[in-house]
């Protein structure tokens, strides 16, 4: 990829993401240039997370990770359910 810097209607390059070690529930992308939030399709093999058709343009996004949480299911207990933390990763705009 031969590029000079940041042009107008970049189309971008999708890209297989593989975050060895983590899986997640769910995984939200962030795209701070245009406002907008989307949930993306996962997959979780060998231990890995993997995330792909990511488009990938020149600017950065936020990924959102929420974590799987997994929780024993004990009878005739209900508790609140708190909010999972999510982690966040943001990425850095190709050259």
């Amino acid at each position: 990829m031969d590029r000079k810097g940041a042009v107008d209607d970049d189309p971008g390059a999708e890209v297989t993401l593989t975050l060895p070690g983590f899986s997640a529930q769910k995984v939200v992308v962030i795209d701070v240039l245009n406002g907008f939030e989307r949930e993306l399709v996962s997959s979780t093999e060998g231990g890995n997370l993997i995330i792909s058709n990511l488009l990938v343009k020149d600017y950065p996004i936020i990924l959102c990770l929420t974590p799987q949480v997994f929780l024993p299911c004990i009878e005739g207990l209900h508790r609140p359910h708190r909010k999972p933390a999510q982690l966040s990763i943001l990425l850095p705009r190709m050259r």
